[in-house]
């Protein structure tokens, strides 16, 4: 199966192994993993259930494929097929079962980075929006039909106006 993505912004065919996409819930984050001979390996990665983390990088090279491992590569390339990569990978994690990959790892085993490590400072107006990735929005919606008033004044004042509201 011959598949397209995007790879440090260049797009690749490359041959890939056929993996059946997961529609289980995911967060990207950053992460460092331990190595046995190197020590400490910083990538990106995929939390599941909250508590199991998904080395990207590993999962790459064990199942043959090529998805960035580092966040603001894999932000660019999530549209062009990296959002994919990760849900097959998610989906051979849970087909392996209780036989877990070697790069499926513990939340509590793996040091939680910033997911952009070297964030931009100092960026113009002309290239801010290059460096936006999300809004947020809040709305108050909080109830104030049963709250009381603070003050003794009435809460409308009269159509005509009386001694009490002479000054208004």
């Amino acid at each position: 199966m011959l598949r397209c993505y995007q790879v440090n912004g260049a797009a690749a065919v490359a041959a890939a192994p056929t993996l059946e996409p997961s529609s289980t819930p995911f967060t990207l984050g950053t992460f460092d993993f331990a190595e046995p001979q190197a020590g400490t390996r910083t990538s990106a990665g995929v939390v599941i259930e909250e508590s199991t983390v998904i080395d990207l990088a590993a999962a790459a090279v064990e199942l043959g494929f090529e998805v960035p491992v580092e966040m603001k590569a894999l932000i660019a390339a999530y549209d062009a097929g990296a959002r994919d990569r990760i849900r097959e990978v998610i989906g051979h994690v849970e087909a392996a079962g209780s036989g877990r990959p070697a790069f499926v790892h513990d939340l509590a085993a793996v040091t939680t980075r910033p997911p952009i490590m070297y964030p931009a400072t100092r960026v113009p107006v002309a290239s801010a929006m290059d460096h936006v990735f999300g809004y947020t929005l809040q709305n108050d919606v909080s109830g104030r039909a049963g709250r009381r008033r603070s003050s003794s004044a009435p809460a409308t004042r009269p159509a005509v106006p009386t001694k009490a509201w002479a000054r208004w």
